[in-house]
């Protein structure tokens, strides 16, 4: 890169201002996770023989 085209780079990341469109959703996705985090993940409530089953079922057969 030249030192002109490196200028015109900042001078256009400048022009987006203090607040760009990546950190906005970088600050509604961290706002969104933290609302949604409650004790921990959520575990299937579906047992592993009742999935097998299930798989056994309907993929077996193709």
């Amino acid at each position: 890169m030249t030192l002109p085209t490196i200028a015109a780079t900042l001078s256009a990341w400048d022009a987006l201002g203090a607040t760009s469109v990546h950190s906005q959703a970088a600050k509604y996705l961290t706002e969104k996770i933290a609302a949604s985090n409650t004790s921990g993940p959520t575990r299937s409530r579906v047992t592993f023989d009742t999935i097998a089953h299930q798989w056994l079922t309907h993929m077996m057969p193709l």
